[in-house]
């Protein structure tokens, strides 16, 4: 048998450090006071038992899943993602067959100026499989509703869509 994760190994230091303590317990002579050895054990296990329910992620040695979801507003456009400003409480992501809503966050890309890194919530990523297929809706200050259609969640980047009377109406200077 092989130790593989942290936890693993914090199981195999407890178990051997209560066998030691039982020995020592076990060759104190008749009369003498074991209770520091027997609160020893129960301070230890109970130690045990508060890492794994506080840090239990993290010793387990599951790693928690990053996923990066970037979105680009297509060229033909002209704009950039500082000319696009997200309505608080107005972009959400639809998954699943029953079309599931949660909110999402978008923030400008640094290396694209013409894209946005999604903020998906931590729940969804731990749930969600390769099959999970998602829809984006967004809404911009201006009240441009912006799309992104059906997707694959482990597809990384995708291309905004909005009806073109609405662009032309909101980010006319562009032009």
């Amino acid at each position: 048998m092989r130790i593989t994760t942290p936890l693993g190994l914090l199981a195999l230091v407890v178990l051997v450090a209560e066998a030691i303590l039982t020995v020592v317990a076990a060759r104190v002579g008749a009369g003498t006071d074991r209770t520091i050895i027997v609160s020893g054990m129960i301070g230890l296990l109970a130690f045990v038992v508060l890492s794994v329910v506080l840090r239990g992620d993290t010793i387990s040695g599951e790693k928690p899943r990053r996923f990066e979801l970037i979105v680009v507003i297509p060229q033909e456009l002209g704009l950039t993602n500082r000319d696009v400003d997200w309505a608080e409480k107005s972009t959400f992501l639809l998954y699943g067959d029953h079309n599931t809503k949660v909110p999402v966050s978008l923030i400008g890309s640094t290396v694209s100026g013409s894209a946005f890194h999604v903020r998906l919530p931590d729940k969804f990523i731990r749930d969600a499989d390769g099959d999970t297929h998602c829809e984006l809706q967004l809404t911009d200050k201006n009240g441009v509703k912006w799309k992104v259609a059906r997707f694959y969640l482990f597809k990384i980047q995708q291309q905004l869509s909005a009806p073109q009377k609405d662009l032309l109406r909101a980010y006319s200077y562009n032009e």
